[in-house]
């Protein structure tokens, strides 16, 4: 039915209401030599009987167990980053007084060097070779692999130490590659899988994954401290565990549609969402927007470096996943235990609390994302953990020039937990979600593989720079973290997008990007999924609500057009 003046009885009876993409047609006269900008109010509300699909899906058991599949190589990122930090002690007196504490630092460091690797080199050319599923069952058996030689440094450390740390090295990188493909295709597949309004609570679900990751290790590594081989050996029991899921779970809709046939992927769509085949045929549309033809190569690192369209969104990418490690967050899960101690807290205690808070506070970012939206929680993350950092620093101090203190040692576990918290509820799961939003299909696995290569470059540095930090500026080793959290707060309030509910060309207008821009996409017809109307007029009255029609007219009519998701 036509929609009813604001305010009228009819407004009860109202159909619900949709975000439907509308964009100038793509077949129109070429751009002016100015840069040409989207009207305002590119996303569009629309009373229609086919616009309700997006809110039609509904959680099935098949999403749950393909969601199952992503979150165990989340799981197993959190594991192995806190993998050390309880028994690494012990594995280190095991190990031979040879071994330095600089050495074993940085044998523990080699994560994030593999995390790099797997992000930057590994991900983005096995996911758009074989698709998410494929390559979450290829990428097993570096777990398995890497577990394995971790768990032969047990048996042979008083036979060859020297052997032992090798083999423990080799393990420990095997595992980073790992863990950084899985940092990149993990929240890519969830987004692809998801209905559109549960989309941000499952990917906030990878990052609680990552969390109870943390905790399960640190829980483990108090039980079996003096036992560490067993906490190797769950390390090769996930790579399994992740091989056995990849065989049964769904492939990514969005690969199947651009590499596969489309049919295919509108059946996933049905069988994942519970959605009628007209309802997911739309969804395939918002998940293949913007894709490459059949077999058509993604985009290089460096061809998205020089396009206007996706350079600065790129840049937005990075950021937000620097952010996570400038931050400070794993300053607190590598040297956890070192970190309390020198705090005056027991180190179990300290690190036991830290993880139970980072898992509850995921736990509630998965609750709020959908209500909240992207851009809220994260800047109200940024500016909690800055002013968090800022507290510590105090608590610190004061320690340092008191001496043991009860009270301090509680309030500085108070900050930590708060810090904690606020990291879970924006700057911990959000990059990983953004990135999956701001970029349609054909360039998602480039952009998203480049952004974690930056989180783990950054993981790196924070881990072999902190130590040091920490000796030189002793109660002050927070402070560089406050101001980082400072300067990327000014930049997120000013450049960082909503994403939520929102396509990916729908998010690159509102950041004042054409995709018109890209000659690119202009010559990649797939972009064009329905036809578009030459003018609005086009549309039925009773589809179009007045808004719209006003919007339109406000931006020339001629060449402006709706863009139906439907058939």
């Amino acid at each position: 039915p036509p929609p009813t003046p604001e305010g009228s009885a009819g407004d009860a009876a109202a159909p619900q209401c949709m975000l439907v993409r509308t964009r100038r047609s793509l077949t129109s006269a070429a751009p002016s030599a100015t840069a040409p900008t989207m009207p305002a109010g590119s996303d569009r509300l629309l009373h229609s009987g086919e616009a309700a699909a997006a809110d039609a899906g509904s959680i099935t058991l098949y999403l749950l167990l393909s969601a199952l599949g992503a979150l165990i190589p989340a799981f197993h990122f959190g594991f192995q980053i806190s993998l050390f930090n309880i028994p690494g002690k012990t594995i280190q007196a095991a190990i031979g007084p040879s071994v330095s504490q600089e050495l074993f630092d940085l044998t523990t460091s080699l994560l994030p060097v593999g995390g790099m690797i797997g992000a930057l080199f590994l991900a983005p050319w096995l996911v758009n070779l074989v698709g998410r599923r494929a390559f979450l069952l290829f990428s097993s058996p570096l777990f398995m692999v890497g577990g394995g030689l971790m768990m032969v440094c047990w048996w042979i450390t008083d036979s060859s130490p020297a052997a032992s740390l090798s083999v423990l090295v080799i393990g420990r990188f095997l595992c980073g590659v790992g863990v950084g493909g899985a940092s990149v295709v993990s929240p890519m597949y969830v987004s692809e899988i998801s209905p559109v309004r549960f989309r941000g609570a499952f990917g906030s679900m990878v990052q609680f994954g990552v969390t109870a990751g943390i905790l399960v290790v640190q829980a483990i590594g108090v039980a079996l401290r003096d036992q560490w081989v067993w906490i190797f050996a769950i390390s090769v029991g996930l790579g399994v565990l992740q091989a056995l899921l990849a065989l049964v779970i769904a492939r990514s809709p969005a690969f199947v549609a651009t590499r596969g046939s489309r049919a295919d992927a509108v059946g996933i769509v049905q069988a994942l969402h519970n959605v009628s085949r007209a309802e997911a045929d739309m969804v395939v549309d918002g998940l293949s927007s913007g894709a490459a033809a059949d077999g058509e190569p993604a985009p290089s690192v460096w061809a998205l470096v020089r396009s206007p369209v996706y350079r600065f969104p790129l840049l937005v990418c990075v950021l937000l996943q620097v952010a996570q490690q400038v931050s400070g967050i794993n300053a607190v899960f590598f040297f956890s235990a070192g970190f309390f101690k020198s705090a005056g807290v027991d180190d179990v205690t300290g690190s036991l609390v830290a993880a139970g808070v980072n898992i509850v506070a995921t736990a509630l970012a998965v609750a709020v994302v959908e209500c909240l939206g992207r851009r809220a929680l994260l800047l109200a993350s940024t500016a909690g953990m800055m002013f968090f950092a800022a507290a510590l620093t105090v608590a610190l101090v004061m320690l340092q020039s008191a001496g043991t203190d009860e009270g301090l040692a509680i309030f500085s576990i108070v900050c930590v937990a708060f810090y904690v918290l606020f990291f879970e509820l924006g700057l911990g799961p959000i990059p990983w979600m953004i990135g999956a939003e701001i970029f349609p299909e054909r360039p998602r696995a480039t952009a998203m593989s480049v952004a974690a290569a930056a989180n783990w470059i950054f993981t790196f540095v924070v881990a072999q720079s902190f130590p040091a930090m920490q000796k030189a500026l002793t109660a002050y080793s927070f402070v560089p973290f406050a101001g980082c959290l400072a300067a990327l707060l000014i930049f997120f309030v000013l450049f960082l997008p909503e994403t939520k509910d929102r396509l990916p060309e729908d998010v690159l207008a509102g950041m004042g990007i054409d995709v018109r821009q890209d000659p690119d996409l202009v010559a990649d017809e797939s972009l064009i999924k329905r036809p578009a109307f030459d003018d609005v007029a086009a549309a039925s009255p009773a589809d179009v609500a007045p808004s719209m029609r006003a919007d339109d007219a406000e931006s020339g009519g001629a060449g402006s057009g709706l863009y139906f998701g439907g058939s």
